[in-house]
């Protein structure tokens, strides 16, 4: 008989667009059949993946996505404040996602009474994923695009950096000062009115449906068969006590080609170019006008010698009328393959769980970091080596930019370190690799 799999995700793209290449590994595999639920927006994204049945959760949650956020909520959730930032977090999150939740866990144990999986695969974020996988009686393993200390605060050392507090590892005593005070500072974002009688309410609607009233990663991280990690260790800190259960597989990459022919020209530009800068800040970053003036001073100051390849789907409108010569802007290009490319040397990047893209092709990062958990990315990034990072993206100036990526760009040290984790990170296995761990879970059954 062949095996089942169900993948469940949110609508989030730094949870989802990590998650898609290994539901492709999985239907590739002969004789395992792969349903992938997640919201109607992802409709397009599924059906064009091979092997892929798509199945509906509803609509996204207002919210869910970064592209329907609020000006108001992206500067709460961009708070120079990591308390602020954080209690901005918590509320918003609650506020999107719980509501959904019991819609979310009903039509899923719809789906596993249909689809009788042998495994359930989720993001990291899913918990009505995760419980509807409890109360059908199925294994679940769950894929983390964040860092995987996050799911396991307790096997982590007292010293180690909070999540979400963009402190670096082995702080100086001031900086493990910052780091205690927010620990404590965190459970404020709990003591509002309305986060207390949203708990209230989500435990009281758990225990009718006979749940268990804990919720959160760290809990359904707990109770998965499998976690696995999509990065390797070096690049994210070590544990104190290292889980049984995580698998580091590093970045799940969509499988390589040359791009189609809409981009053709592009890659000829690539191959004409003998520097370049890729430039890519993610779908959550809203550039301002301070901001977009930087980059283009960037690129004004590194000709004749360099040119930069800004991908730019949103905000266009904050561009010049006028741009340098050695800058082209793009609403969306082949990143994977961009970064394969043999005259990109360095990677211009928010910090996400898309950074490692530069990195599996051996080119250094400079992280412009926009939010607190992309900048406890990009301090993992030059804990590495490979890697230089800015103040906030917000204050960022074109003097800060030019600096970093001239250092990039002229020091070896950082293309050598980039190209150790490149080999690191392929040896790690990527969707190959994981795709063997949910099997593996699958095989072994209840």
């Amino acid at each position: 008989m062949g095996i089942s799999v169900l993948c469940v995700s949110g609508s989030h793209p730094g949870l989802f667009h990590p998650f898609l290449p290994l539901a492709v590994e999985l239907a590739a595999t002969p004789d395992v059949d792969v349903v992938f639920a997640c919201t109607d927006d992802r409709k397009a994204d599924l059906e064009n993946a091979p092997g892929v049945r798509f199945e509906s959760l509803g609509p996204a949650a207002r919210g869910e996505t970064p592209g329907s956020w609020s000006a108001r909520t992206y500067a709460r959730l961009d708070s120079p404040s990591r308390v602020a930032a954080y209690r901005a977090t918590i509320e918003h999150l609650h506020a999107a996602l719980l509501p959904t939740w019991l819609d979310r866990y009903e039509v899923l144990l719809g789906l596993a009474e249909r689809y009788r999986p042998d495994v359930v695969v989720l993001d990291s974020q899913a918990g009505w994923g995760a419980d509807a996988a409890i109360s059908a009686g199925v294994p679940y393993v769950v894929n983390s695009a964040l860092p995987v200390s996050y799911l396991f605060p307790r096997a982590m050392g007292w010293n180690h950096p909070a999540p979400m507090s963009g402190l670096p590892f082995g702080m100086g005593p001031g900086r493990q000062l910052a780091n205690q005070l927010f620990k404590l500072l965190r459970v404020t974002a709990f003591a509002s009115g309305p986060i207390r009688r949203a708990f209230a309410e989500n435990v009281a609607r758990r225990r009718r449906l006979g749940l268990p009233p804990n919720t959160g990663p760290a809990h359904y991280a707990a109770g998965a068969r499998a976690v696995l990690g999509n990065s390797v260790f070096g690049i994210e800190y070590g544990f104190r006590r290292p889980p049984r259960t995580v698998r580091m597989v590093g970045p799940m990459l969509p499988p390589r080609g040359r791009a189609d022919d809409r981009y053709g020209e592009l890659f000829d530009w690539l191959d004409g170019s003998e520097s370049v800068v890729y430039v890519a800040l993610g779908t959550m970053m809203r550039p301002t006008g301070g901001q977009v003036r930087a980059l283009v001073e960037t690129a004004r100051r590194l000709a004749p010698r360099h040119r930069l390849l800004w991908s730019l789907p949103r905000h266009r409108d904050a561009l010049p009328a006028e741009l340098p010569e050695n800058l082209r802007v793009e609403e969306w290009v082949p990143q994977v393959e961009v970064l394969a490319h043999s005259a990109v040397r360095v990677f211009l990047t928010h910090g996400s769980n898309g950074s490692h893209h530069g990195l599996v092709f051996g080119k250094p990062l400079l992280v412009m970091p926009h939010s607190w958990d992309t900048r406890d990315q990009g301090m993992r990034y030059v804990h590495s080596g490979a890697a230089l990072i800015t103040g906030r993206a917000s204050a960022v100036t074109a003097d800060e930019l030019v600096s970093g990526l001239t250092r990039l760009l002229s020091d070896p040290a950082y293309g050598h370190r980039a190209r150790h984790w490149a080999s690191r990170l392929r040896a790690a296995g990527g969707a190959a690799a994981a795709a063997s761990v949910v099997l593996d879970q699958a095989r072994t059954g209840s």
